[in-house]
């Protein structure tokens, strides 16, 4: 959610995960969103419905893309490394750490393209190379694929493994046999959902070429979930689960190659056992990690011989909630068996009192994330140069994390770290630094909040983005403003927690520690400079409150004490689509927001220049659905524009309407300029060669849109013009009156 904060036309957006600028106008050539874009708009208002022209975009940071689908981590040449599916790149790639500890890394290496994707990816060390096995979902292939190089950066020619149509395969493993690499896999062979358990082995030590897959076990409609292949005193074998009876099962080959088979083990049937299991041998012997549907918990079992021809009882670990894509990981940690686990929100790492796993500690939770959506996907746990280290996929910023314990125990953790992929610039701000536009952004793969300015006063290049707040999950609602000739910005921390931090200089190539103001509740900052001192209103939305907080000083180094201004019914503001907008109205401030139950929008005007004291809300309009309402003065007169959500029709009906008088105590009646079905996007108000005009995004198109009054009442509209693809966050800045800019 965005609110409006700045009366300059310069247009940004977020690219799903690359934050760039562009400027546009209006003109008669044709050009494409691609490039920072400076265009004149048209001297007169006759030709204002010109052709919309694009000419330069300036990409200011691009993290990677939305990636980390399927992680998988292995150690490559002594070096931590991964393999994983980037959805933005449509690639399966590959990524080598630069160190032994995993401090840094290189860039990631393309392995192949994939339509539509790559699921089921493993990444492993074969015959002194990296290589890689997973479903290529738009062919229907089992793949597997070699590098030429040691350190991964050429890859050979993939070579498909099984060739399963029409719904692939599932819960693939990969590992050395002999000599050679081996396949364990679910195949789905028929449109029934079905599942049969199968094994493949290659003919040589590379996986050139491989031999005629193997039917394990087809003994039931849904055999072979959540695979797991190991070398068992000399033989492979799998651990799976029999999903038709709930049943855990254990399957050890008669022999060193997998040619032949033994029967399948009975380790567990409480009905639902054996869900989102892990193997790995523990002290010479085979164990097991799995959820027991029943209780909800998970355990682990060890086998009592290393063949694995007897089980010992399971011992419970800790209660365990499937979580999507995030199954346990088992391995030893210098010594000790040790799993790592997510459940109700939080990733844990358990490690046992004794080589065998006969006891257990209580977890260390090692990650928590900001929101139940914020966890560690394809989870994999390793030792990574005597420590712990785990890898997987943020799923709130679709992002490869990686986090490694800061003791060979694993009982102290650090900060998990966002290494490729995740959105960048999102709740962005705009301002004119020292002549040259500037951005605020929240920044999920370097973590909280940056900040970038432009290298020249038309934006064409840019300056290296400054981190201003490290910590992660901080940056949303973030506002940037110049106070007292040096930038600033008012943002939220982790809930709720209400920041401030204003640079030491001019242009802000430095920043101090961020002063914290809120401790927490805050919500939909604004900043604005009222008797020459910073002021911020915000929403509590613990108290349902608007208040507000102004400066001792003009820097804003200390701050009074929160002023309610407005007390409101429960939830009032929306917390997820809520809008609060604030502004200076014939010399005092104001504020305009969005009353989400009541469906209703609202003004209130304080009684002096400072907002030491203030009116009643009084109501403006009927609208202001979602992230649909914006603001804009022209000839002191304020004008709204918001979504109406009509019931009747269903329909979401963009709408403007100005206040008749210098205090917004009148109002022209509603004019309807645009319906759609569905919105997700703030639309955009401003004024071109005296008549207002709307930004916002047709959803029907999933563009953005420009389209301007035919007269300066805003009694009647044009024909709206196309700007660009919808990419998502945005907002506008002036730099003159013939242009203004958009991100992608």
């Amino acid at each position: 959610m965005l609110s409006n904060r700045f009366r300059l036309l310069l247009f940004i957006m977020l690219a799903s995960s690359v934050l760039a600028l562009g400027l546009f106008g209006l003109g008669y050539a044709p050009a494409t969103a691609q490039a920072l874009t400076q265009l004149k708009l048209p001297a007169t208002p006759e030709t204002i419905q010109a052709d919309i022209v694009i000419s330069h975009t300036v990409t200011v940071e691009d993290p990677g893309g939305r990636t980390g689908y399927y992680l998988s981590m292995a150690t490559i040449g002594g070096k931590p490394a991964m393999a994983f599916h980037n959805g933005t790149a449509g690639q399966v790639q590959f990524m080598l750490a630069n160190d032994a500890d995993g401090t840094s890394w290189g860039e990631p290496i393309n392995i192949r393209a994939v339509t539509p994707f790559a699921s089921g990816i493993v990444l492993r060390e074969i015959n002194g190379k990296p290589a890689v096995i997973y479903d290529d979902v738009g062919t229907d292939a089992l793949t597997y694929i070699q590098a030429t190089s040691a350190d991964g950066s050429s890859w050979g020619t993939p070579v498909t493994v099984d060739q399963v149509s029409p719904f692939g395969t599932g819960y693939i493993d990969l590992e050395v046999v002999a000599g050679q690499p081996a396949v364990s896999y679910a195949y789905a062979p028929l449109a029934n959902s079905n599942l049969q358990l199968r094994y493949a082995r290659a003919n040589d030590a590379d996986g050139g070429s491989w031999g005629t897959p193997q039917i394990l076990d087809n003994s039931q409609p849904i055999v072979g979930a959540f695979s797991q292949l190991e070398v068992v005193d000399g033989f492979p074998a799998i651990a799976y689960q029999n999903s038709t009876l709930g049943n855990l099962m254990f399957l050890r080959a008669q022999d060193a190659t997998g040619s032949s088979w033994g029967t399948p083990q009975l380790l567990a049937n409480a009905g639902t056992a054996g869900q989102q299991l892990t193997m790995a041998i523990i002290a010479g012997q085979p164990a097991i990690v799995y959820r027991d549907g029943a209780s909800g918990d998970l355990r682990y079992t060890r086998a009592t011989t290393a063949s694995g021809s007897s089980w010992g009882a399971p011992v419970t670990l800790h209660p365990f909630t499937i979580s999507g894509g995030a199954p346990p990981h088992l391995t030893t940690i210098n010594g000790l068996p040790a799993v790592a686990f997510q459940t109700g929100g939080a990733v844990y790492f358990q490690r046992a009192n004794d080589a065998t796993g006969s006891s257990w500690p209580a977890p260390t939770t090692i990650y928590t994330g900001s929101t139940s959506s914020d966890g560690v996907y394809y989870l994999n746990l390793q030792m990574v140069n005597g420590r712990p280290a785990i890898a997987g996929q943020n799923s709130l910023h679709d992002a490869v994390a990686y986090l490694r314990a800061d003791n060979a125990a694993g009982t102290s953790w650090g900060s998990l770290r966002l290494l490729l992929g995740g959105l960048v610039g999102n709740d962005n701000s705009l301002a004119l630094v020292g002549g040259r536009p500037a951005i605020s952004y929240a920044d999920s793969l370097a973590g909280g909040l940056r900040y970038a300015r432009a290298a020249d006063a038309t934006g064409t290049s840019w300056e290296t983005p400054i981190s201003v707040d490290p910590t992660l999950q901080t940056g949303e609602g973030s506002q940037l403003l110049v106070v007292n000739g040096q930038p600033a910005i008012t943002y939220l921390g982790d809930n709720g927690n209400l920041r401030y931090v204003r640079a030491t200089d001019a242009v802000g190539s430095s920043w101090p520690a961020p002063q914290s103001l809120i401790a927490d509740g805050a919500y939909l900052p604004n900043l604005a400079i009222f008797t020459d001192r910073p002021t911020i209103v915000y929403y509590d939305y613990n108290a349902s409150e608007i208040r507000r907080l102004r400066a001792n000083d003009a820097d804003g180094t200390t701050w009074g004490s929160p002023l309610t201004i407005a007390s409101l019914n429960s939830n009032a503001i929306d917390s997820e689509d809520g809008n609060l907008l604030l502004f200076s109205l014939n010399g005092n401030p104001a504020i305009v927001y969005s009353d989400s139950p009541n469906n209703t929008i609202h003004l209130i005007r304080a009684n002096d220049a400072a907002g030491n004291s203030w009116g009643a809300p009084a109501q403006v309009a009927t609208g202001g659905e979602g992230d649909g309402l914006s603001y804009d003065f022209h000839e002191d007169r304020l004008a709204l524009l918001f979504y109406y959500w009509d019931s009747a029709n269903s329909e979401y009906q963009l709408t403007y309407v100005r206040a008749t008088d210098a205090t917004a105590s009148n109002w022209t009646a509603p004019v309807t300029i645009h319906t759609q079905s569905s919105v997700n996007n703030r639309p955009f108000l401003t004024w071109i060669n005296g008549a207002p005009a709307a930004l916002y995004v047709d959803r029907q198109t999933d563009q953005w849109q420009l389209l301007r009054s035919t007269d300066a009442s805003g009694t009647s509209w044009g024909t709206p013009q196309p700007v660009l693809p919808n990419y998502g966050d945005a907002d506008i800045l002036r730099l003159d009156e013939h242009a203004f800019a958009f991100s992608n």
